[in-house]
């Protein structure tokens, strides 16, 4: 542990510390290679403070992944794109999201999904329809741009994209994002 400057005290202090330490290990390790006492040494406490706040590391993980939802749902509610190029909070979302779903870890549990929520808003704000007609749309459009988000330095080397041809994509992706949730609305509307 650190000096006794940088002890979280107090359940607050101790909760945040655990799930900023939880995020840039599961960030940097994966799920599976970061550990309980790891975290905790990171956040400056006692690993049995990591049961005892949040019980086993999947939960830990459930946790982090809430809350880093919530930071990034805070970002994309003052702009209109979900976007890591001006969000630490979506760039560490990405990174947790995708490490643990290549180590297998089960990231079903959370029971919030603020992002989502956002995103079908703002689909059912642009177009009128209900919610449930558009969520598939959603679903595909955010599949989309995580994908090119995790991506983007691959795909831009891979197409040998200049900065011109980059901003293109970037503005044919938000094109092909509105045609996946027009798509969902009318496919579940039912003919006259």
């Amino acid at each position: 542990m650190g000096s006794t400057e940088n002890i979280p005290i107090g359940r607050e202090a101790v909760v945040t510390a655990l799930l900023r330490a939880a995020a840039d290990e599961f960030a940097e390790r994966g799920f599976e290679s970061a550990s309980i006492r790891a975290i905790a040494t990171r956040a400056g406490v006692n690993h049995g403070l990591v049961h005892r706040h949040f019980g086993s590391k999947s939960q830990l993980l459930t946790a982090v992944l809430a809350d880093l939802s919530d930071k990034v749902a805070s970002d994309v509610a003052t702009g209109s794109r979900l976007d890591t190029r001006s969000s630490d909070a979506t760039q560490l979302f990405l990174r947790v999201l995708a490490r643990s779903l290549l180590d297998g870890a089960d990231v079903a549990g959370q029971a919030r999904h603020p992002v989502m929520d956002w995103a079908v808003n703002q689909a059912v704000d642009r177009t009128g329809a209900d919610p449930a007609a558009v969520r598939v749309g959603v679903a595909q459009s955010i599949a989309l741009e995580l994908g090119w988000l995790l991506f983007e330095p691959f795909l831009i080397a891979a197409a040998d994209l200049d900065a011109a041809e980059l901003a293109s994509a970037r503005d044919g992706i938000q094109e092909v994002q509105r045609a996946l949730v027009d798509r969902s609305r009318s496919a579940s509307t039912p003919p006259k």
